[in-house]
């Protein structure tokens, strides 16, 4: 009986074992906690001001300082998120690709559902900041880097 019981609990704890690991890694994720938005490079528009005059130009620069201001990443412990960006909230779960090169997003919908799974590629991941590559329906890869706030 009391090694009936033993092997109980032993078996308890090995099969409970995978589920404190998978949430520890979330937590220890090195994208786990709030990032500001503190750069933005958008190649159409650096086209577009290219030939512009100083007023467009000056323009382009509020607009982007703006959007850059009222963006801000959040990646929480328990693989949701919340993006601020250009005045829109999203929100869906998130993984991070084991070679740290991928940002595995899935966006929540309004009726509930989840989209897609859809990743955002990693240029650049260090503690404090981390550089994210977001390829839109044009073709053209948007270059955000963010500074990590806290965990």
């Amino acid at each position: 009986m009391k090694t009936h019981m033993s092997l109980l609990l032993l078996s308890a704890c090995f099969l409970s074992m995978p589920l404190f690991t998978m949430a520890q890694k979330k937590t220890d994720s090195p994208i786990a906690g709030q990032w500001q938005l503190v750069a933005l490079e958008i190649p159409t528009y650096e086209e577009l001001i290219r030939n512009a005059s100083p007023e467009q130009k000056q323009q382009y620069r509020n607009e982007v300082l703006t959007l850059i201001r009222y963006s801000s990443f959040e990646f929480r412990p328990d693989g949701t998120y919340s993006i601020y960006f250009a005045g829109n909230r999203e929100e869906g779960t998130w993984r991070l690709d084991p070679s740290l090169s991928k940002l595995w997003i899935r966006r929540k919908e309004a009726d509930g559902s989840y989209a897609e799974e859809t990743f955002i590629a990693i240029e650049k991941l260090e503690k404090n900041e981390m550089v994210l590559l977001n390829d839109y329906e044009s073709g053209e890869i948007i270059r955000m880097k963010l500074k990590h706030l806290k965990k």
